[in-house]
């Protein structure tokens, strides 16, 4: 057993023959009844002699955090805004979702819609998604937008659509190694989104954004990490040299080595 595992536990305890609880942060399975006694006594501003029978349900593990008084508030705010936050999913993927329905513009479109939270919690999303893919993609992102009049103080509420893609009137990435992936998670940061959703010379300007679409178009036949297949009048010409079998992507060294030796 590891001395600075932490855990969380719910601390149960009579105070005057009253039954009380608390939550709190402790080292695992290594406690002092008599320190127990002293935060439960500091929490409740009680006597110390008047906390009674105490027992101690262990709830969960926890990484990261040390087991004080500083510590235990901090996890129960984690907590707290966890459960509001589950609370706000739930509401936008059971209310939200079949009153404004995204409908993508080519059946070939597969997509997952999220409520966004935070950057860190839209990378995640990112990285399940990219996970369930087997065939290289080309990858889209569209945002729920609320946009606000910089002169009339007005709000507007625009739903994810291809005006308010990421990648509003240019070509979109391809996904074709597992790499690129990070590359594009290293591309949209929170303000690299507002910047490139924006529209310039308008009076309306990014004041949140609300939901996001992330969509994915396979392209058939070629899997993720897999060579390029040339079309057989490449392979069959006396004129042309392919590099599709090089390994490691070195294309471009073994095309200078090749040129050498052809002038050679």
């Amino acid at each position: 057993m590891n001395e600075n595992e932490v855990a969380f536990y719910k601390i149960s305890f009579l105070n005057k023959n009253e039954q009380g609880y608390i939550d709190q942060l402790l080292p695992f399975k290594i406690w002092r009844k008599n320190r127990i006694k002293q935060i439960i006594t500091k929490v409740t501003k009680s006597k110390y002699g008047d906390i009674k029978n105490l027992k101690l349900r262990f709830r969960k593990k926890v990484l990261g955090i040390q087991p004080n008084e500083q510590g235990t508030k901090s996890y129960l705010d984690f907590l707290k805004g966890k459960k509001k936050v589950d609370r706000m999913k739930r509401i936008f993927n059971n209310v939200y979702i079949k009153k404004h329905p995204y409908i993508p513009q080519s059946v070939t479109v597969n997509f997952s819609r999220h409520l966004y939270i935070n950057i860190d919690d839209l990378h995640s999303n990112l990285r399940l998604l990219h996970q369930e893919q087997k065939l290289q993609y080309r990858f889209d992102i569209q945002f729920g937008t609320t946009l606000r009049n910089i002169q009339t103080d007005e709000f507007r509420n625009y739903y994810p659509s291809s005006n308010t893609s990421f990648y509003y009137g240019e070509t979109l990435p391809l996904i074709n190694q597992d790499d690129s992936v990070t590359k594009l998670i290293d591309e949209l940061s929170e303000t690299n989104i507002i910047e490139r959703t924006k529209r310039e010379n308008s009076q309306w300007t990014i004041d949140k954004l609300y939901d996001d679409v992330l969509l994915v178009v396979p392209i058939p036949g070629i899997f993720i990490g897999s060579k390029i297949s040339l079309p057989e009048y490449i392979k069959n010409s006396k004129s042309i040299i392919g590099f599709e079998n090089v390994d490691n992507n070195l294309c471009f060294t073994a095309w200078l080595i090749t040129r050498i030796l052809v002038q050679e």
